[in-house]
């Protein structure tokens, strides 16, 4: 999946593991005895990011939307609402 989609993989798989690392360990710490079911992917990810210091704060922040986001929602608008001014100037010459 990483190859074919290489954006994917941060937020589907990097950024989890080390959110599951981060939860996984802190019980772990506490004095805890825990059992986790993880997928395969995730396995690799979590052993290698398990001593990592990681910022959780920044896991659980959406990032903006770039330039392209805001044009992408507007013209999906503007697409919908030409779409509809059709339709109603269909209906109206008929």
């Amino acid at each position: 999946m990483g190859e074919q989609f290489p954006g994917l993989l941060e937020p589907l798989v990097s950024e989890r593991d080390a959110y599951m690392a981060h939860v996984l360990r802190y019980f772990v710490d506490q004095g805890e005895t825990i059992v986790a079911v993880v997928g395969g992917a995730h396995v690799k990810g979590i052993q290698k990011k398990w001593k990592d210091n990681i910022d959780v704060q920044k896991l659980l922040t959406v990032p903006e939307r770039g330039i392209v986001g805001r044009y992408s929602e507007l013209s999906v608008v503007a697409i919908l609402l030409a779409m509809l001014f059709y339709v109603v100037l269909l209906a109206f010459y008929r």
